[in-house]
């Protein structure tokens, strides 16, 4: 058993996601550390009841998550893993990836839920913004050679634009982040248009030429 314990912790602190272990029969869930930070908590300050989970979640997602692990203990789907947001201490709202696997009794009723959780809101914003309310868009990726000596990549979205006050040097969304770490690696210069949907081009040399 002790070895187990070992086991254990040592997974929890080699992964950037925090781990859950839900004792269904007794609804009590331990939670690993980073559970709390991820929150914005200190470990005390929440019980170990698995409601606290619950009543954290973003009434648009409750009921879709629940749903998910309702299919998933009653194995009408094979898999668990899903998106959605939770409340943190602050009274902030980020989204969260949470995936899981069960461990079921001979009468086939689950007794475990072991998962973890992993803070994706930097991802997700990026979309989420340019697509508000869940609807529907195309996210484009055009690379040409626009004269001998010069190369030109196009990342285009049909969403919503971004804010007219937005400042790529100050941004953080991890999408802006990729992007000028791209500029800076091909030692390009980036454009941003914003009128219809995004558009970020990057002009940079071709080494080749």
């Amino acid at each position: 058993m002790q070895k187990t314990e070992e086991r254990w912790h040592l997974a929890i602190a080699g992964t950037n996601e925090a781990i859950w272990d839900w004792d269904i029969s007794t609804n009590q869930t331990f939670r690993s550390e980073l559970w709390f930070t991820m929150l914005g908590y200190e470990p005390n300050e929440i019980s170990n009841s698995d409601d606290e989970w619950s009543i954290r979640i973003h009434p648009d997602d409750y009921t879709r998550v629940m749903a998910a692990q309702e299919a998933y203990l009653l194995q009408q789907v094979s898999d668990y893993n899903v998106e959605y947001r939770l409340r943190c201490k602050n009274g902030s709202y980020r989204w969260f990836r949470s995936r899981a696997k069960a461990i079921w009794n001979q009468q086939g009723n689950p007794v475990r839920l072991v998962g973890s959780i992993a803070d994706i809101n930097d991802v997700s914003d990026a979309l989420k913004y340019a697509f508000a309310g869940n609807q529907r868009g195309e996210i484009q990726v055009k690379f040409y050679q626009a004269s001998e000596s010069t190369l030109t990549l196009i990342i285009r979205d049909n969403g919503i634009g971004l804010p007219e006050n937005f400042d790529s040097k100050k941004a953080k969304m991890l999408g802006i982040t990729l992007v000028q770490g791209l500029v800076k690696q091909l030692r390009g210069k980036l454009e941003i248009n914003s009128q219809q949907g995004t558009e970020f081009k990057i002009i940079f040399t071709n080494s080749r030429a």
